[in-house]
Order: structure tokens, then sequence, then C-alpha cells
């Protein structure tokens, strides 16, 4: 035992109930398991990741450090994409972002906000959004508040200048980033924001 302990490796992560796998990414930014592809963030592609796999979730480590994850899938054949994981490419072509699969898999809020604001005029702007957002930890509910706040002061057509601007102001953030603890908060929240759109059409 002693003689094979120098050849031993140390096992970085906590005992769970999960399996653990090593793949490696591919050209698609995507690991394949199990008949489906998972996308990690693009800056990985050709990299080797650690896969945890628990019953409900996946978690993707790279040197050791979580990556991202997702809902395990358990149908064949799926692609399980994150728009947040393709933003450097799709900057580059912009136009793509209309065919986006990532993009129909984003939450409601996102598809919305794409299609009513930045689809016909700015797409690329969409982009340096979301690259904002991710860059400093911005959630997606604080980003939703924020435009539905810009909307209720008038605005008509929300553009990246103005929910960056807002962002970035400590006061208006604090004001209209309120938690929300349940789906009935957040449907209600929405349904504010396309009331409020529906509104500023006829003034």
């Amino acid at each position: 035992m002693q003689q094979e302990q120098p050849y031993m490796h140390r096992f970085v992560y906590p005992m769970e109930c999960s399996q653990l796998q090593t793949l490696k990414v591919d050209k698609w930014s995507t690991i394949y398991l199990n008949t489906n592809h998972y996308s990690v963030p693009e800056e990985l592609v050709g990299e080797r990741v650690d896969v945890k796999i628990y019953a409900n979730k996946l978690q993707i480590f790279y040197k050791q450090l979580l990556a991202c994850e997702h809902h395990r899938c358990y149908e064949q054949g799926q692609w399980i994409l994150s728009i947040e994981h393709y933003l450097n490419t799709m900057k580059k072509k912009p136009g793509a972002l209309n065919h986006s699969l990532a993009l129909t898999q984003a939450n409601e809020f996102l598809i919305h906000l794409y299609e009513n604001h930045f689809r016909e005029i700015a797409p690329r702007d969409f982009i340096e959004l979301l690259i904002y957002c991710k860059e400093n930890q911005i959630n997606k509910q604080n980003l939703e508040n924020t435009c539905i706040y810009l909307l209720s002061r008038g605005l008509k057509t929300l553009s990246s200048e103005s929910i960056i601007a807002t962002l970035g102001n400590k006061i208006i953030r604090e004001v209209v980033n309120i938690p929300l603890d349940n789906k009935e908060q957040k449907i209600a929240l929405y349904s504010q924001m396309q009331l409020t759109e529906i509104t500023n059409m006829f003034n």
C-alpha cells in the first residue's frame, strides 16, 4: 500500500449520490451523454471536463471549478443548450440568432424581450446586453425587473443602452430588484410587462 501511494490521486469531489465521467467537449461546445448533447461554455471546446451525473441534473466541472449545470434529460437524441454558452460566437454572427436553437430554449422572458425589442433592428445589441449581464453577474430576474421598470416609465422600445445604464444605477437597481418567491408572482410580473408594452403602443 505504501509503495502504491505515490501513484494514487486524491479524490477532489465530495462523496455524493452521483456518477462521475470525464468527457471531451466537441466542436459544437457540447458534451455527449446517453445520446444527448449538453452545452458548455464555448471557450471549453476541445477540453476535457468532469461531469457529475445526478438523477435530476448534471454538473460540469473544468479544472475542479463548476462551469455550468443542466437539468438531466431522459429523452433520446436531444440538444440541451444554454444561450449564454454561445454569446461570443453569436456576437460575430448576430443574424444566426433568429434561427438559434439555444434561443428557443431560453426562458420566456428572454425570448419575449428579443422578439419585441431587438429582433428587427438590433440583434447584436441583444447579444451585447447578455454579455454585459454575464460579465457583471446580473441574473435574469434582475434583468426582467429592470425592463419592466423602464417600460413603466414610458419607454416604448427597450435598447441595450437604456437597460445597461439602469442596471448600472445602484439606487434604481435596489428599488426594482425585488426577489420573487413563487410562480404566481413571476407570472404577474411578466403579465405586467406585456400590459405595459400594449399600453405604450397606444400612447
